[in-house]
């Protein structure tokens, strides 16, 4: 399970709060873009800071959330990942100091236990100007890490009892979304 799935997740569950939410994907991806605009019920916008300034990744974020009640941003690789390993340009890190987005942690910690509190906390100090407000720790193996998770500050949402359809590396297909969002309203709302 990964950030489409958690996103969807998120998007569900502001649904079944009946909010309008503007979906937005990080990056030039458009197989995951078309399962959030199939999970939020609207055209999902990309945010790229390589391909696009600044100034225009602003306007369009401003220009598409105007009228929803909130935007759920999905990154993409890992949160510091962008063009080259040397600067965050083009990364998700990049776009949400641009925008002032708060962070949501996505964690595949199925093989972890005290050690995921080490990775939580170097991403909370890695870079003091994100805003980090949650993190949610995939326990894979069917193992719960999820009390050394909570050694960090930022608090845990899911958990060992959250199960869902995962699209793995972009191959599910759009159409199927309203599956995995079904399943997200069943187990995160």
């Amino acid at each position: 399970m990964g950030k489409t799935t958690a996103t969807l997740a998120i998007i569900a569950a502001l649904r079944s709060r009946r909010l309008t939410v503007q979906p937005f994907k990080c990056g030039p991806d458009f197989i995951d873009g078309g399962h959030l605009a199939a999970g939020a019920s609207r055209a999902v916008r990309n945010l790229d800071t390589w391909m696009l300034d600044a100034e225009a990744n602003r306007e369009m974020f401003c220009r598409a959330s105007a009228g929803c009640d909130v935007s759920v941003v999905e990154g993409m690789m890992g949160l510091f990942d962008g063009v080259t390993g040397s600067s965050e340009e083009g990364s998700t890190a990049e776009i949400a100091k641009l925008l002032d987005l708060p962070v949501v942690l996505v964690l595949d910690a199925g093989n972890s236990a005290r050690s995921i509190a080490a990775v939580i906390r170097g991403f909370e100090t890695f870079d003091r100007e994100l805003r980090f407000r949650r993190h949610r720790a995939e326990p894979g193996s069917g193992r719960c890490p999820f009390s050394h998770a909570r050694r960090s500050n930022l608090p845990i949402f899911g958990g060992s009892g959250a199960r869902m359809v995962a699209a793995r590396s972009g191959c599910g297909n759009p159409r199927a979304t309203p599956r995995a969002t079904h399943c997200c309203r069943r187990n995160w709302c």
